[in-house]
């Protein structure tokens, strides 16, 4: 049988739910204090002492989400100056929680927020690439902790590239490897900021098509052309069901993929090479992108 004082004991679970939520919100502190007390069995220290160290709990959580962000963002931090990156940071903490444990994966969302921002705050309006800036940081560190992808086996691509088969070729892209598009010179400025690079002037041009990826461990920004871009974001699309292809498309595809796949070659399957043709994508830059590492897999569709 319970004692009152057990079955008036708040559980674990809601304790630890009040909790997390005190430490995101002051107000929630208010009415924490008792919970604390009844969650602890004998004498209590007084309830404005529970307050105080929940309020350390809260400094130290925040400080370390500020420092994620700082470190995440460090050119988005250099552009803005350390006062106006720390208040942006502070917003950007109270209105995203930290869901999970690893803040490695805490500020998904920053680039959303600065674009919110600046919609009302004439001053960072004039800071048109910021949030694409934002982005390209993001990318550069998820990429860095992305998973391992396995490498691919040209063996196998180069058996299923055969001329009566190619069009039912599936490609995967690498898990480590991601697109951004700007209408600005993104790259330039990144480069210019973190770098150091030895860049006098940045031209406007037509802006930026980026691949976000890994090499030797490290992540590496690299421009690409638009068909390349276009057909990395064709491959990125889920697949659909192969269509029936006419026998010319097939030994077109095979004829002239096939070997050029073989002899270059060193997250979900894509849509197969005949589903891509018949769509209109340029696939000639395909070589130079399996080629760059940016497909880790192959599989060969059902004939439809």
């Amino acid at each position: 049988m319970l004692s009152q004082s057990q079955r008036q004991r708040p559980s674990l679970a809601e304790t630890q739910r009040r909790l997390a939520a005190a430490i995101d919100d002051p107000a929630a502190a208010e009415h924490l204090a008792p919970w604390l007390a009844a969650s602890v069995p004998g004498p209590q220290q007084a309830s404005p002492s529970a307050l105080e160290r929940v309020a350390i709990y809260r400094d130290s959580s925040r400080r370390a989400r500020e420092r994620t962000l700082e470190a995440i963002y460090p050119v988005c931090r250099q552009i803005l100056g350390p006062r106006c990156f720390a208040r942006l940071a502070a917003d950007y903490i109270d209105a995203f929680a930290s869901r999970q444990g690893n803040l490695n994966r805490y500020g998904a969302a920053f680039a959303y927020h600065l674009a919110a921002v600046q919609s009302h705050q004439h001053a960072l309006a004039t800071l048109g690439y910021l949030p694409d800036l934002a982005r390209l940081e993001w990318h550069w560190h998820t990429i860095y902790y992305a998973p391992d992808a396995p490498p691919l086996d040209a063996a196998a691509l180069a058996q299923l590239a055969r001329p009566e088969q190619a069009a039912r070729v599936r490609l995967r892209l690498s898990t480590a490897l991601r697109r951004l598009a700007s209408a600005y010179p993104i790259a330039a400025i990144w480069r210019r900021h973190r770098e150091g690079a030895g860049i006098a002037r940045i031209a406007a041009g037509d802006g930026d098509r980026l691949v976000i990826h890994r090499r030797d461990g490290r992540p590496q920004v690299t421009p690409v052309t638009p068909a390349v871009f276009k057909l990395l974001a064709a491959l990125a699309r889920p697949s659909a069901q192969a269509p029936t292809l006419d026998s010319t498309l097939v030994t077109t595809l095979g004829s002239t993929l096939g070997p050029r796949l073989g002899s270059t070659l060193g997250p979900t399957l894509g849509p197969t090479l005949g589903e891509l043709a018949a769509a209109g994508h340029d696939l000639t830059p395909l070589p130079d992108v399996i080629a760059a590492g940016w497909i880790s897999g192959c599989a060969l569709a059902e004939p439809g």
